[in-house]
């Protein structure tokens, strides 16, 4: 902080006018010349090179004491500095999924990517990243060895039961340090009232850890509802299979999505991801896949004005096929100012 700053400077400075005498002293008694370091016996040698080394001997001491300090006192700002980002760390593991049929793992680890990026929004808190966080994904581990192997000291787990239009999400925010339970609870909805219900989780577990949450970070979707099941559904299913990496199976629910709900700008986002992800792996020519890159990309945007994802493509696009600089740096600045 500020004042933590001005204290150590005016230590510093209170230390060095404490040691100033003695080195006055110091360099009255000694002289250095040209034979190196000497006790001074006459006022003759109190001229010339005996008042430059006085100088020197006073200005070394005071510029080692200052860096010491300096030194010093860094080293234990930024351990306090490190300290306390730790204690606001944070990974979500892959909810399970609990439904009865056991097929619902696409829309569980929807739920806990979408609780993921709505923590990661938050600037006091560091969020593992979800490659880190889902390779725990079906394992029994200790959650104070996960957060050990991740550096984290807290850990959102759960678990998602889905049956029909309904949804049931269990929650709990556990401190690996010593493996107490500060947040658990349980959530009955709709499945039109997803949205809502994942920023009042995300909610809670910052209100728990006791952080600043801006308004926009679990807000997003306040009084939000999904006015089209079925292709939340479809657009869920198409993100999962685009995280495996089968892309042809992503596009095909995308496309389902679109059908059922034209104006659903997420799956026009995930299609342009897609295409622009075939040309840059070559899986695709540029003159077939960039045209249905944009056509997606400004589709999404036109929905959406204030998606980030299709803001960067939008910018990678422009930079990589369009040839336009400046429009790739405004998408770019436009993506980060949406989700920094």
């Amino acid at each position: 902080s500020a004042l933590g700053v001005l204290g150590i400077v005016l230590l510093v400075a209170g230390l060095l006018v404490l040691g100033f005498p003695l080195v006055l002293v110091f360099s009255w008694a000694f002289d250095l010349g040209q034979d190196g370091l000497k006790r001074e016996v006459s006022a003759a040698s109190a001229s010339g090179v005996s008042g430059k080394g006085r100088l020197a001997i006073i200005t070394a001491f005071l510029a080692a004491a200052a860096v010491g300090i300096a030194l010093f006192f860094s080293d234990r700002i930024g351990d306090e500095q490190r300290t306390e980002a730790q204690d606001k760390s944070i990974a979500v593991l892959p909810f399970a999924d609990m439904s009865p049929d056991g097929d619902q793992e696409y829309f569980a680890d929807g739920v806990s990517e979408e609780l993921l990026v709505l923590l990661a929004k938050v600037p006091e808190l560091r969020v593992i990243g979800r490659k880190s966080s889902f390779q725990f994904k079906g394992q029994q581990e200790d959650l104070r060895l996960i957060g050990e192997k991740l550096g984290v000291t807290h850990v959102l787990d759960g678990s998602v039961r889905k049956y029909g239009d309904t949804v049931r999400i269990t929650a709990e925010l556990v401190d690996t340090r010593d493996g107490a339970n500060l947040w658990s609870d349980r959530f009955d909805r709709n499945i039109e009232n997803i949205l809502t219900l994942q920023d009042e989780i995300a909610a809670a577990v910052v209100d728990t850890l006791k952080v600043e949450l801006l308004g926009y970070a679990t807000q997003r979707h306040a009084n939000a509802t999904i006015t089209n099941p079925e292709a939340y559904d479809l657009y869920l299913k198409g993100q999962h299979f685009r995280r495996q990496l089968e892309l042809d199976q992503a596009i095909e629910f995308f496309r389902r999505a679109i059908a059922s709900d034209p104006s659903m700008a997420a799956a026009w986002d995930g299609l342009s991801a897609i295409y622009t992800n075939q040309v840059t792996t070559g899986a695709v020519v540029p003159e077939e896949g960039v045209p249905r890159a944009i056509e997606a990309r400004d589709r999404a945007l036109a929905l959406n004005p204030n998606m980030a994802g299709a803001h960067y493509t939008d910018g990678f696009l422009k930079l990589a096929f369009q040839l336009d600089l400046p429009g790739a740096t405004e998408a770019f600045r436009r993506a980060i100012e949406i989700e920094p």
